[in-house]
């Protein structure tokens, strides 16, 4: 009985271990050309207005472009539109760094602008400027 449990202790360290498989080498993301461009659209919700002089509440925007190149933006509540559609300008570009602008917003949402920036071809940031 005393060599019983040292090797049942045995035989299930075993049994445990022979479900484990070593690590395989990682895929790369990158094929093909080693670029993706940013899917558009990009959807998603912010702190606006749903229309000129209502409170602040949670807006959704859509933001469509092609390639990696934002084009216009546009805010909706409950299915409705905020405003109108506002085209995205270059504000700056450094390196593989391009910076883009919309503005003209506030009145209808409450956010002065919206900053796309986009590094490479596939990472971006979007930046939502606030108004008064």
């Amino acid at each position: 009985m005393k060599k019983f449990v040292p090797i049942a202790l045995l035989l299930c360290v075993l049994f445990s271990m022979s479900s484990f498989t070593p690590p395989k080498k990682h895929s790369s993301l990158l094929t093909g050309s080693g670029k993706f461009a940013i899917s558009f659209p990009i959807t998603g919700t912010t702190l606006g207005r749903p229309g000129a002089g209502q409170p602040r509440t949670t807006i959704n925007y859509q933001i469509d472009g092609s390639g990696s190149t934002p084009n216009i933006i546009t805010f909706s509540y409950m299915g409705n539109p905020v405003g109108t559609n506002y085209q995205f300008f270059v504000e700056s570009v450094s390196g593989s760094t391009t910076s883009y602008i919309a503005d003209g917003m506030e009145s209808e949402t409450g956010i002065a602008a919206v900053r796309f920036i986009r590094t490479g071809d596939s990472n971006y940031s979007v930046e939502f400027i606030r108004g008064l």
